[in-house]
């Protein structure tokens, strides 16, 4: 169990996650865009995907930064 434990951890820690995690991001952003209609709507959408993707590139630095210490 332990050892699952520790392949998962590591799992989540590489970039293959974290890409996942961003195209999963990027995909949802996307059909909101094309499927709402208006300049603000596209807009607004635009703004709320680059503050997400920031708080997710902040979130995985501490993430990476707390795991490190503990071991």
């Amino acid at each position: 169990m332990d050892k699952l434990s520790n392949m998962i951890d590591r799992f989540l820690l590489t970039r293959t996650w974290y890409l996942i995690q961003w195209l999963f991001i990027m995909t949802v952003a996307f059909d909101l865009i094309f499927y709402s209609y208006g300049f603000w709507t596209k807009l607004f959408y635009l703004a709320g995907l680059a503050a997400g993707f920031s708080n997710i590139k902040e979130w995985h630095k501490k993430h990476i930064y707390s795991v490190k210490r503990k071991h």
